[in-house]
């Protein structure tokens, strides 16, 4: 499965980015809220300039009922999209990030 071939490479590079990020999304998608966050904590902070792994992990706060962890992912998102200004090659992901939140937050 997904989840254990991240367990295999994670025991290797256990801070790697987009390792953490990859499993935390997988975890994600089982409903393992509480340990997609471990994964999503250590992916925004091993690649603070990608919106992906903010946007999960404001997901996954909103999923846990941390409305504030949610929206402080989202502001960080907001500060990477008015920096960017829609010209940027993240720009996309960034909106899709934001939205992301935004209906997660809407949903629980």
């Amino acid at each position: 499965t997904a989840e254990k071939a991240f367990a295999r490479a994670l025991r290797g590079k256990p801070n790697d980015a987009e390792i953490n990020l990859y499993m935390g999304v997988t975890k994600m998608n089982i409903g393992r809220w509480e340990e997609a966050k471990h994964y999503l904590q250590v992916a925004s902070s091993r690649d603070a300039k990608h919106p992906d792994p903010k946007s999960r992990l404001g997901v996954t706060y909103a999923k846990l009922g941390d409305k504030a962890g949610a929206y402080a992912q989202r502001a960080q998102l907001e500060q990477m999209a008015l920096a960017c200004r829609g010209a940027c090659r993240m720009s996309s992901y960034i909106a899709d990030g934001i939205g992301m939140i935004d209906q997660a937050l809407a949903e629980n």
